[in-house]
């Protein structure tokens, strides 16, 4: 819209200038000199160009008032409004990332998010009792400006946490639409976060709370093709300026897990007494404890 509204200006400003009797200075081209002649008097160019005259100061009179009532303050209401919504705004790419990095990790897929194809995602599709088990890993966060470091080792519960992941981020999309100042930001802004918030891949991710039979594998129907569109629109909403934070996730070899379940015990075994919950998280030394049911998640 706005290329569009500067082109008009342009041409508007130029018809102006041919019917005017001003010589431009001599060091512009000959050909934009011969361009903007002003057409000889009493002709039916001369005419035309004094109609088009006319209607082209009208519009750069109505493209000045726009400019200055609507373009500048919209533009700062924009500016304010994603002030307002960046943490959340933070906390929505944070969660599409902790759902994106750890399918990434159990499909094996070591590739930048814009080089993946559909065809790398076809294992999504089957679900069964094999795929739905926990993952140990380690991740490595990046933030724009910083060099990238091992932030948590941890456990990635497949598909249950994407249950947990995919309400986060619906709860902070919805937390930024019922915000006044949400109507100021950025229209492409607001159209990328619903399309986010209605994506095919957060409702089957939703729908993942269902139980299934243990022993049969069942078919999620195009839970590739919702997940290869899950990764464009988070490539959309990283075009937006805002404070980012994106992931990568290995996984531990046997021995790490060994050793990382022996310490979580003995960690717990120290802990448990003294938290009166019976479900909670904790890090400690860059390790993530899950309780559930007063049981550690080992």
């Amino acid at each position: 819209m706005n290329i569009i509204l500067a082109i008009l200006f342009i041409l508007s400003s130029l018809v102006v200038l041919k019917y005017s009797k001003l010589t431009l200075p001599p060091f512009f081209p000959v050909f934009l000199n011969k361009l903007l002649q002003n057409p000889k008097s009493k002709t039916k160019t001369y005419e035309v160009y004094k109609i088009l005259e006319k209607l082209s100061l009208s519009i750069i009179t109505a493209l000045i008032i726009f400019f200055l009532i609507d373009f500048v303050p919209g533009k700062r209401n924009e500016k304010k409004a994603l002030a307002i919504n960046e943490q959340q705004l933070t906390n929505v790419y944070l969660n599409m990332g902790n759902a994106i990095a750890p399918i990434k990790m159990v499909l094996d897929i070591n590739k930048k998010n814009k080089k993946i194809k559909l065809q790398d995602l076809k294992d999504m599709t089957t679900y069964s009792e094999k795929l739905r088990s926990k993952y140990y890993y380690k991740s490595k966060t990046y933030l724009e400006g910083r060099e990238p470091k091992v932030n948590t080792i941890g456990i990635f519960l497949y598909p249950d946490d994407l249950v947990t992941t995919s309400a986060q981020i619906k709860k902070y999309i919805d937390s930024i639409n019922a915000l006044p100042s949400s109507s100021n930001l950025p229209v492409k802004l607001i159209e990328t976060l619903s399309s986010i918030r209605s994506s095919r891949f957060l409702r089957i991710c939703g729908d993942f709370e269902e139980p299934i039979t243990k022993s049969n594998e069942i078919n999620v129907h195009e839970f590739d093709l919702a997940f290869y569109e899950f990764l464009k629109l988070y490539r959309e909403l990283n075009d937006f300026k805002f404070r980012k934070h994106s992931y990568v996730y290995t996984q531990l070899n046997e021995d790490e897990i060994s050793e990382l379940v022996t310490t979580k015990k003995k960690v717990f075994k120290e802990v448990k007494n003294t938290i009166n919950k019976s479900n909670y998280r904790f890090i400690f030394q860059g390790i993530e404890y899950r309780v559930v049911d007063g049981k550690l998640i080992e």
